[in-house]
Order: C-alpha cells, then sequence, then structure tokens
C-alpha cells in the first residue's frame, strides 16, 4: 500500500492510539465492587475491549446476570470512567511524531471510537489537542446525521468522509483488532493492523490482515 497517496489516515484510539487498559479496568471493577461481584484483571479487560462499553461491562459481569443490574453497573462504569479516564492512561511512544509529521505533509487526521462520544472527546482533547482534525465516538450526533453506531458499522468513517469531503480511496483506517477490520471493509476502505495494539500481529494475520505495521514510525517511512 502507498501512503503516499492516502489524505486522510483514521485511527482508532484504544490500543491504537492510547494505552487505556489501566484506566479501563480501574472502572469496571469500581463499578463491579460497587455490585458486590469479583472484578477482573487487566488481561481479562484486554480480551473483553473493542466493541464499546457497553459490551466490556456486559462481559466483565458474570454471565447471564440480570439486565437491571447490567444496566445499573454500565451507570456505574460510565461515571466513573468519566472522572476518571485519563488518571493512567498514556500514549503510545511516537504517535505524537507521526501525528506532527504526518500534519507538515498535509495529512488529515481523525479518530473513531467506541467509546461513548464525550469520552472519546475528552481523552483526544488530554493527550492530541491541536494534533488531530476530527474525532468521531459512538452515539455522536451533529443535529444532521443519524447517531453514529459503534464500529464495525462503518458510520463514523462515512462521516469523517463526508466531513471533509474524501473519497474513500484517499482513506486509510490504522487499528489493532478484528473490529477496526472489519470496519474499514465494511466503509470500502484500505486497513492497516497496528502490531503494537492489544491484539498484537499474529492476532491480526490469523484475522485475514495483509497489511501490518510493526511500530508507529512505520506509517510514516
Amino acid at each position: 500500500m502507498n501512503l503516499s497517496t492516502k489524505k486522510v489516515f483514521i485511527f482508532d484510539l484504544d490500543g491504537t492510539i492510547l494505552y487505556t487498559l489501566e484506566d479501563l479496568t480501574d472502572s469496571v471493577n469500581f463499578a463491579l465492587k460497587k455490585m458486590g461481584f469479583a472484578t477482573r484483571t487487566v488481561e481479562d479487560v484486554c480480551s473483553f475491549v473493542g466493541n464499546g462499553v457497553g459490551r466490556l461491562v456486559q462481559l466483565s459481569l458474570p454471565e447471564g446476570t440480570d439486565k437491571k443490574i447490567y444496566d445499573e453497573c454500565l451507570s456505574i462504569f460510565k461515571k466513573h470512567y468519566a472522572e476518571h479516564c485519563c488518571d493512567k492512561t498514556r500514549a503510545y511512544d511516537d504517535i505524537d511524531m507521526v501525528f506532527n509529521t504526518l500534519k507538515t505533509k498535509g495529512k488529515i487526521i481523525a479518530i473513531v471510537s467506541n467509546k461513548f462520544h464525550s469520552a472519546a472527546v475528552d481523552v483526544c482533547e488530554h493527550y492530541f489537542r491541536g494534533k488531530y482534525d476530527i474525532v468521531i465516538g459512538e452515539g455522536y450526533d451533529d443535529g444532521i446525521h443519524p447517531i453514529v453506531r459503534r464500529k464495525p458499522s462503518p458510520d463514523g468513517i462515512n462521516m469523517i468522509l463526508s466531513n471533509i469531503g474524501a473519497a474513500k480511496d484517499e482513506a486509510v483506517l490504522i487499528g489493532d483488532g478484528e473490529t477496526d477490520f472489519a470496519t474499514a471493509n465494511n466503509a470500502e476502505i484500505d486497513f492497516i493492523g497496528a502490531a503494537w495494539g492489544y491484539r498484537g500481529a499474529d492476532f491480526l494475520k490469523k484475522n485475514g490482515v495483509k497489511n501490518i505495521a510493526e511500530k508507529v514510525t512505520d506509517l510514516i517511512s
């Protein structure tokens, strides 16, 4: 894939540009403790992420948990995470440098996430203020377009391309998991697997990803 021809670089958030597992785990365990359930490890949470916080909380709870209990647990999680989403989270090494390099080349940097939209905005503003052009999270609604469904729906990608006036062949999605790969396929844009993320290169290859970046700087080399 010739990245020099790409105008729009769209990044997944968790596991691609930000390491967020510890804050997610802390908020999951805060909610679980409040509800009287056993806590989860970072490894557990790593295996659960990628399909939105609702799915994360669902998988963290015992199988067959009542919906009323699930709803309450999710509400506790969201409130805690909104207040603590930047406690231990950090940008992956060289992300800032890659963003700066792409911007100097006139590229557009977008971020699409399965975090609920307000949380996605909060962490992006905290870590990448002024370094990206647009962020779209689950549930985003600008009053004109339909509410964005979470990945692997192509809604977020389509909204980004519509807003900036770019064609599909001008865009590439960079993500660390199978949900991101499916999103790119559904949106009919190119995809690069982030081997440094939560799933790793072997997992990506087993799921059919052919274009894999071993390290962040491969995106500009």
